[in-house]
């Protein structure tokens, strides 16, 4: 039991789907850093995902998730959707 580290890399650039899912039709703001960088679809996916290693998924997209949390304009991401769309 430990980190799978292709499915951790691979795990790091899901978040981003996002772009090219809910951009087009929410705008970037709404869009994206929102709802596949969120705590709730990250946990989802991982459970989802769970035969290649839950904490491999879990850890993969929430470095991602934690990585642009401090980057981009404007920084931050909704860590709290569906509760809350706003970023932090």
């Amino acid at each position: 039991m430990g980190i799978n580290l292709p499915v951790f890399v691979v795990s790091t650039i899901l978040p981003d789907v996002d772009f090219f899912i809910f951009v087009p039709f929410l705008g970037k703001v709404k869009g994206h850093r929102t709802i596949t960088h969120s705590l709730f679809f990250q946990f989802v996916l991982a459970v989802i995902f769970k035969r290649f290693g839950f904490w491999s998924v879990f850890g993969g997209l929430f470095f991602h998730s934690f990585v642009d949390n401090f980057i981009g304009k404007p920084p931050g991401i909704a860590w709290l959707w569906p509760i809350k769309w706003e970023r932090f």
